[in-house]
């Protein structure tokens, strides 16, 4: 029997195939054999700058420019309480059938 040598076809569609997964294999991203498909792992992250530049640009960066979802927590009122819990008592029980009702359906979502 005679022994094939190995084609360059083959020896490219072997090396197309394993690319993907050797440039994987640097990066903070792995692929996984779950229903996931890819993993990511913080620790593969390759950094360009050092510790002490991010601390330097941390230090820097202007506390005007951050971006907050609704206002600083010192700017909210305090909270007092305006009624006692006789007089919500009280009010609850003096509502209409139709005012439960409406009540019912907001807080249950039906």
């Amino acid at each position: 029997m005679k022994a094939r040598r190995p084609s360059s076809v083959g020896l490219l569609v072997a090396a197309a195939l394993l690319a993907p997964t050797l440039s994987m294999a640097n990066s903070e991203w792995h692929q996984e054999s779950t229903d996931q498909g890819m993993s990511y792992h913080p620790e593969h992250a390759q950094s360009t700058l050092t510790r002490a530049q991010v601390q330097a640009d941390a230090r820097s960066a202007a506390p005007g420019l951050i971006v907050r979802e609704g206002p600083p927590l010192d700017t909210f009122p305090a909270v007092t309480p305006t009624k006692t819990r006789e007089q919500v008592r009280n009010e609850r029980l003096s509502l209409s059938a139709e005012e439960k009702q409406r009540l019912h359906l907001a807080t249950q979502g039906r």
